[in-house]
This record gives structure tokens, sequence and C-alpha cells, in this order.
């Protein structure tokens, strides 16, 4: 969301700070579900297995954020992971402050270094092992984030 609202309406956003998000492409070949996912989830489709068949593959086999996230909301995690912000990205002209972990395997730091190269002025802070929940591995690096960022003139957005 924060994304979209600074490069459609820069007037409103300030700054933008940035942390483990999925919005841009990783670098090297796509992350596929594993074989036997692939095949209950085709099953499924064909109405061969039933739905909790595939339910456990799904716990078997899904990522950590996704096991986290219950009912609708493992739709939107879903939904959202096949979204391309790269438009939006561009349009970006605000201070923007990216917190990320060197060794994220949901987003990994390629990711990072994708967003920095296409907002202008982005700065990035490399958290050492902090892994894919920086918010709770390294909240003192993302609130000084988030002073540097209120710290922006406020006009930094103008375009």
């Amino acid at each position: 969301m924060a994304v979209h609202l600074a490069g459609a309406h820069p007037e409103m956003v300030r700054a933008l700070v940035l942390t483990g998000a999925p919005v841009a492409r990783r670098h090297g070949p796509a992350r596929r579900p594993p074989l036997a996912y692939r095949l209950v989830r085709s099953l499924r489709r064909a109405h061969v297995v039933p739905e909790a068949m595939l339910e456990r593959a799904r716990n078997r086999y899904g990522s950590a954020d996704y096991l986290a996230a219950q009912g609708v909301m493992r739709q939107v995690l879903v939904r959202i992971l096949a979204e391309r912000y790269e438009e939006q990205l561009s349009l970006i002209r605000c201070p923007a402050e990216l917190v990320w972990a060197d060794d994220d395997t949901e987003a990994p730091l390629s990711i990072a270094r994708s967003v920095e190269t296409a907002i202008p002025g982005a700065v990035l802070t490399v958290a050492p092992g902090a892994g894919h929940l920086t918010p709770l591995s390294v909240p003192g690096l993302l609130r000084q984030a988030v002073d540097r960022a209120l710290a922006a003139p406020s006009e930094a957005c103008a375009r």
C-alpha cells in the first residue's frame, strides 16, 4: 500500500520505510513450489483428492509467512506475492529508507538492492543475520530508519 500511495500521490507521503517487502522481482530462477505440492494441487483442481489433502500439503510445504497467516489472509499473501511494483517504484521521489537482513529468505537482499536502484536517493541499511522479521530481530535499526524518515524535509517528495 505504501509503495502505491507514494508513487500515485507523492504529496501525501513525506518519506517511506520498507523492510523485507517483496516489492521487486527476485534475481535468479523463479522459486517454484515443490513437485509434491504441485502434484497435490493439480489433483485437487481435478477433484481427484479432497481439500483436506491439499491443506495438509500447504501446511507441509508452505512458507513460514503462509503458515502464520490464517483464513483470508492466506489468500491476501498469495496475491501480494504475485503482484509487481516496478512501475510504482519508478514514480517514487520521496526519501526512502530500506532496512533489510542479509539472510532474508522470503524477501532476499537482492530485492532491496533493486528497490535501492529504482528509488533515487534510497538508503539501504543491511542487518547481518536478522532474518525475515526485522521488526522483531532489529527493532533499533528499524526505529533509526523511521526517525531519519521523520526528519526528512516535507517538500522532498515534490516532483
